[in-house]
C-alpha cells in the first residue's frame, strides 16, 4: 500500500519549509466533462483553484482542482496560504472515499513553466477524486517534477 500525504506533511517529514502561491481561486462554469463528474448541469458553477507549492523556495507541486460549491460552500473564502485545500477538506469530511491514479506524463506547457522544469523532463501526475457517497466533492490533479519527486512506502508483508 502506498501512503499519499498532504504536501505540507510530506515536506515537514523531510525537514523542509513549505510555502504556497495561489495562482487561481474562483467560481467557473462547469464544462461538459466536469458537469458529468459532479452531477451538475453544464454551466453550473464549480470552484476552480490552482496552487503552486514550494519546498525551501523550489517549486515542487502544481495543484489544480475543482470543488463542489454545494458540498464546500466556504471554499473560496479560505486562506490557502495557511491551510492547503486538501487539509481544509479534511476538516469538513472525516472519511471521504478517495480515488487515486498515478502516472508518468510530460507536463502541460503551463505546468512546466510554473514548476521551473527543463524541456523534455517528465512529471509524476497524481489524479485524485474525493467522494461523499456517490457525490464528487473534489477532482484534483497534482503535478510533480520527475527530477524532484518520488513516491515510496515501507511496510511489513503479511502472509
Amino acid at each position: 500500500m502506498l501512503e499519499l500525504v498532504d504536501i505540507t506533511e510530506e515536506i515537514r517529514r523531510r525537514k523542509g519549509e513549505h510555502s504556497c502561491e495561489e495562482k487561481l481561486l474562483k467560481s467557473e462554469p462547469a464544462v461538459k466533462a466536469l458537469a458529468f463528474l459532479f452531477g451538475v448541469a453544464e454551466g453550473a458553477p464549480l470552484y476552480h483553484s490552482i496552487m503552486l507549492h514550494r519546498e525551501n523556495g523550489l517549486p515542487i507541486q502544481y495543484e489544480e482542482r475543482w470543488d463542489s460549491p454545494d458540498l464546500v460552500p466556504d471554499y473560496l473564502s479560505q486562506d490557502f496560504m495557511k491551510i492547503t485545500p486538501g487539509d481544509y477538506l479534511r476538516t469538513i469530511f472525516k472519511n471521504p472515499h478517495i480515488e487515486h491514479i498515478v502516472e508518468a506524463r510530460m507536463p502541460l506547457p503551463t505546468v512546466r513553466k510554473f514548476l521551473d522544469m527543463r524541456d523534455g523532463e517528465p512529471c509524476l501526475l497524481l489524479h485524485r477524486r474525493a467522494l461523499l457517497g456517490k457525490r464528487t466533492i473534489a477532482r484534483s490533479w497534482f503535478w510533480y517534477p520527475g527530477s524532484r519527486h518520488r513516491l515510496g512506502t515501507e511496510f511489513d508483508a503479511h502472509e
